[in-house]
C-alpha cells in the first residue's frame, strides 16, 4: 500500500515533502494554492497505467485530466537540470496467510520479499519521442539503489550505496522505458540468460569459492540466498554463516557485515534482484492506481431523458455521464445496497425508468418522485459523489481476495452547488463510507479538495465526538493538507495539520475564510 506520495517541479509544486495519505485526507487552500495540481497527480497515473503508451506518462486524458505535455507541466522556475519526479512510500502488508510474493517468471533463488516500508523516487525527462523515466532512487533495508540513463535506452549508470555496478550490464541488457512505470532489463543478442539469473549465478560463484571445492551441488548455495526474505545485510550473513555447509561456515564465521568479501556477494545479490524490485514497485503503482477513482470538479448536467445504449457500465466516469448506464447495470441486491445507501446519506432513492429506448433518472424522497432534471441543479452534481462512494464500498467479486481489496477515490471540490446543510451531509456520507468500508475489510483512501467551511467543521464535529465516546471518526484517521504561495507568491508552501480533540483545526490557511485573517 501506498502510505505517502512526494511531488517536485509539477506545475506550482516545487517541493511537496512527503504527505501521509490517510483513509481521509483534506486539502485546503486558496485557488492557485496548488491543491489540484497535488489531487490531479492521482487521475495522472491512473489513466497512464490503463494505456498502452510509449513511455511511463500519459500527460492528457480526455475523460479525465489535462496537464498538456512534460514541457508543459514542469515548474516554470526549475532549473534546467531538475526534473519533474514522484515519489512514493511503499508498506507491504500480510493479511493472515496471505502475502504478496513477487515471484513472476524468476528463479526461485532470487525472489526477495519486501515486508519492511521502502521509497522510491522516479525522475522523468524529455526528448522528441516524449517522456521517459531517467533516474530511479530506491531506499530499502538500508541500501540506497540508485539508477539513471543519460537518455532513452542508452547508457545505465547503477550505483548502490555509492558503488558503481554499471559494468556488470557489458552491453548485454537494454534497460527499456516501454513497458509498464518503470524501465525493465531486456535481454540483447549478446546475453545467453535473464539478467537477474546471470548476475545470481555470479554471486552464487563467489560464494562456492568459500566452500569445500568438492561441493558437487552449486543449488545448495542458491539456497542459502533464497532462504532471506529482506535486503538486510544481517538477514544474509547470518544465512550464510549458519548455513549446512560446513566448509562455508568455518570459512567465513569471522565475516561481518563491512566485510569486504561479504559486501562484494552481497551487492551482487541485491543487483541481480532488481528486476523483481521493479516488478514489486510496478505491482504496487499498478494497484493502487489502478483502484483509484476520480471525480471531476464540474459533473454532468442532469438530463431529462437518455439514449438506452443497454451497456454494462462497471464504474462512473469522472464527470458522471454514465451515471443511468451504471445504475441500470447493477444486479437485484446491488441495486437494493445503493438505494439503501443513497437513503442513508442523501435521504432520497434513485432509480431508472425506461420508456420507449429512453432513460430517465428519478429522485424519490418525501415529496414525491420527480425527474432529476426537475429538482435542482444540486442533485445532479451530488450523485455521482454518492455513487462512486456507495461503489466503493462493495466486495469485488475478482482474483483479489476480500481481505486484500484497496481502494482509492479523489473527488475535486464536492461542495459545487450545494447548499450548506447539503455539504454537512455529504461530509457524513464521506465518514459512513469509511466505516462501511472498514466493516467490508477495504482499505480505503479518500482524498478531498474543498473550499467548504461546512464540510471542515461537519467532520470536525463527527472528530469530536468520537473523542468523547461516539466512535464516529478518529482524528487519526484524517491528515489535513495546507497549500499556500510562498512570499513570492510564485510556488506552493505545503504543510499538514490535524484535527484536535474537540474538532477543531489546529492551524489554518492565511486569508482562507477572510484576507484579514
Amino acid at each position: 500500500m501506498i502510505t505517502a506520495i512526494r511531488i517536485e517541479n509539477l506545475r506550482s509544486i516545487r517541493d511537496s515533502g512527503f504527505v501521509q495519505i490517510k483513509p481521509l485526507t483534506i486539502l485546503l487552500g486558496k485557488n492557485s494554492s496548488g491543491k489540484s495540481t497535488f489531487l490531479r497527480s492521482f487521475p495522472l497515473f491512473s489513466q497512464s497505467i490503463n494505456k498502452s503508451l510509449r513511455g511511463p506518462i500519459s500527460w492528457f486524458d480526455a475523460s479525465s485530466v489535462d496537464f498538456g505535455d512534460y514541457e508543459t507541466a514542469k515548474n516554470r522556475y526549475a532549473k534546467e537540470n531538475e526534473r519533474i519526479c514522484f515519489s512514493v512510500k511503499i508498506q507491504q502488508k500480510s493479511y493472515g496467510n496471505i502475502r504478496f510474493i513477487y515471484r513472476y517468471r524468476f528463479p526461485a533463488s532470487s525472489y526477495i520479499l519486501l515486508t519492511q516500508p521502502f521509497e522510491v523516487r522516479l525522475a522523468l525527462n524529455n526528448d522528441n519521442k516524449g517522456t521517459y523515466i531517467s533516474n530511479i532512487q530506491i531506499s530499502a533495508a538500508s541500501n540506497n539503489i540508485n539508477i539513471s540513463v543519460d537518455s532513452r535506452n542508452a547508457y545505465v549508470d547503477i550505483k548502490i550505496d555509492g558503488l558503481d555496478y554499471s559494468n556488470i550490464l557489458k552491453c548485454k541488457w537494454d534497460f527499456t522505458t516501454q513497458h509498464g512505470i518503470l524501465p525493465s532489463f531486456i535481454r540483447t543478442l549478446n546475453a545467453e540468460k535473464d539478467f537477474n539469473e546471470e548476475i545470481f549465478q555470479e554471486a552464487c560463484d563467489k560464494l562456492s569459492q568459500y566452500c569445500d571445492k568438492r561441493l558437487k551441488k552449486i543449488s545448495r548455495i542458491a539456497n542459502i540466498f533464497s532462504s532471506v526474505h529482506t535486503l538486510s545485510k544481517n538477514d544474509l550473513l547470518h544465512a550464510i554463516q549458519h548455513s549446512d555447509i560446513i566448509s562455508l561456515t568455518h570459512n567465513t564465521s569471522h565475516w561481518t557485515v563491512e566485510n569486504d568479501k561479504f559486501l562484494e556477494i552481497y551487492y551482487l545479490w541485491v543487483v541481480s534482484g532488481l528486476p523483481i524490485l521493479f516488478s514489486m514497485i510496478d505491482t504496487e503503482l499498478t494497484f493502487f492506481y489502478s483502484s483509484c477513482g476520480y471525480i471531476a470538479p464540474t459533473r454532468a448536467e442532469a438530463a431529462r431523458f437518455y439514449r438506452n445504449q443497454e451497456l454494462r457500465v462497471s464504474d462512473v466516469d469522472a464527470y458522471g455521464k454514465n451515471l443511468q448506464e451504471f445504475i441500470s447495470s447493477l444486479s437485484s441486491s446491488q441495486y437494493n445496497s445503493y438505494q439503501e445507501f443513497t437513503k442513508q446519506t442523501l435521504g432520497v432513492t434513485v432509480s431508472v425508468s425506461n420508456v420507449t429506448g429512453h432513460q430517465s433518472l428519478q429522485i424519490e424522497g418525501p415529496n414525491g418522485k420527480f425527474n432529476l432534471a426537475d429538482v435542482g441543479f444540486g442533485y445532479s452534481q451530488v450523485l455521482p459523489i454518492i455513487t462512486k462512494m456507495w461503489h466503493i464500498t462493495q466486495i469485488h467479486k475478482n482474483r483479489i481476495p476480500i481481505n486484500l481489496q484497496e481502494r482509492c477515490v479523489v473527488i475535486e471540490q464536492p461542495e459545487l452547488h450545494l447548499h450548506p446543510a447539503m455539504q454537512a451531509r455529504l461530509a457524513d456520507a464521506f465518514i459512513y463510507t469509511i466505516r462501511e468500508c472498514a466493516k467490508n475489510k477495504i482499505d480505503i483512501r479518500l482524498i478531498i479538495e474543498t473550499h467548504s467551511q461546512a464540510i471542515v467543521n461537519r467532520i470536525g464535529r463527527r472528530v469530536s465526538e468520537a473523542e468523547t465516546g461516539g466512535n464516529i471518526i478518529s482524528r487519526d484517521d484524517i491528515n489535513i493538507v495546507i497549500f499556500q504561495k510562498d512570499i513570492q507568491d510564485v510556488n506552493s508552501q505545503i504543510i499538514t495539520t490535524q484535527y484536535k480533540e474537540n474538532g477543531q483545526i489546529s492551524e489554518w490557511p492565511y486569508g482562507f475564510f477572510d484576507p484579514e485573517d
